[in-house]
C-alpha cells in the first residue's frame, strides 16, 4: 500500500486569511499529487508568536476559525487528511495553546496536540503548554507526536515511496480507530 504524505513548509504571515488561503491551495496541489495527508508547520494558520505575532490581540481569531472551517469543508472535498499547525484560544488569563489540528478526510477535527514542552520563551510570554500527546490512525498508519521526554526529542520516521514525515512516528496497524 502506497502512503503519501506532504511535508509543507509555507510562508506564514499574521494575516490569517492569507495563510488561510496559503493552506488550500497546498491542500489542492497535494490532492492533485495522491496525497493521503498534508502536514503544515506549527502555528501557520493563525501566525506563529515571536515571528508574526508579537501579541495574541492582533490575532483575528474570527477570522482563524472562518478560515478553519473552510479548510474542513476542503478537506472533505478533497478527502485528505490535514495536520494543521495554529494556535488554539484559551479562556483570559490563560495564553493560547501551540495546537496541530487533525483533520480528518470528511471534514472532522479528530484530535488536537497541544505543544507540551514549550521553550522558556515559549512558556513565559506566548503558550500555555498542552498535558497529553497526540496520537491518530490514519489507513492504518498511526502516528504519534515525537517528544517522550524532556530531555530528549526521539522521534521514529517511516519512509513510505520516499516520502518521510520526520515530525511524527508512523508504523501500520491493525486498524483505524482514533487512539484518543
Amino acid at each position: 500500500m502506497v502512503f503519501r504524505i506532504a511535508i509543507t513548509q509555507p510562508s506564514a504571515s499574521a494575516d490569517v486569511r492569507r495563510n488561510g488561503r496559503a493552506v488550500r491551495n497546498l491542500m489542492r496541489q497535494a490532492a492533485d499529487q495522491d496525497v493521503r495527508l498534508v502536514h503544515f508547520p506549527e502555528g501557520h494558520l493563525s501566525g506563529y508568536a515571536k515571528e508574526q505575532v508579537g501579541d495574541w490581540a492582533q490575532v483575528d481569531w474570527d477570522a482563524a476559525r472562518n478560515e478553519l472551517r473552510q479548510i474542513l469543508q476542503l478537506a472533505a472535498q478533497l478527502r485528505l487528511w490535514v495536520v494543521l499547525g495554529s494556535a488554539h484560544p484559551l479562556t483570559w488569563p490563560n495564553r493560547p495553546h501551540n495546537s496541530l489540528y487533525v483533520i480528518s478526510d470528511e471534514g472532522r477535527i479528530v484530535d488536537r496536540y497541544d505543544k507540551r514542552f514549550c521553550s522558556n520563551t515559549e512558556i513565559t510570554s506566548f503558550y500555555t503548554p498542552g498535558t497529553t500527546p497526540g496520537v491518530f490512525d490514519v489507513d492504518g498508519f498511526r502516528s504519534a507526536w515525537p517528544y517522550v521526554s524532556r530531555s530528549t526529542s526521539r522521534c521514529c520516521s517511516t519512509s513510505t515511496n520516499n516520502a518521510a514525515w520526520s515530525a511524527c512516528c508512523c508504523r501500520r496497524t491493525r486498524s483505524m480507530r482514533s487512539s484518543r
